[in-house]
């Protein structure tokens, strides 16, 4: 999805693509399929980055 790695360790991945930043912490006991955890991601132009999300294979999904 054009992300490129900027950092990582055993506890701590950071990724950046132009002036976004993620930022993955291992959480072992979360249940993605059931919990409520989401992020929000502050774009100028939310319909590139779906398209690149979507060109990248990722499937669209409301759950899990």
């Amino acid at each position: 999805m054009g992300f490129e790695q900027t950092w990582r360790d055993d506890e701590w991945m950071i990724l950046k693509r132009g002036d976004l930043t993620l930022a993955f912490f291992p959480h072992a006991d979360l249940a993605p399929a059931t919990s409520w955890f989401s992020c929000c991601l502050r774009l100028d132009d939310v319909n590139a980055f779906f398209e690149a999300v979507f060109a990248a294979g990722v499937p669209e999904m409301t759950t899990g």
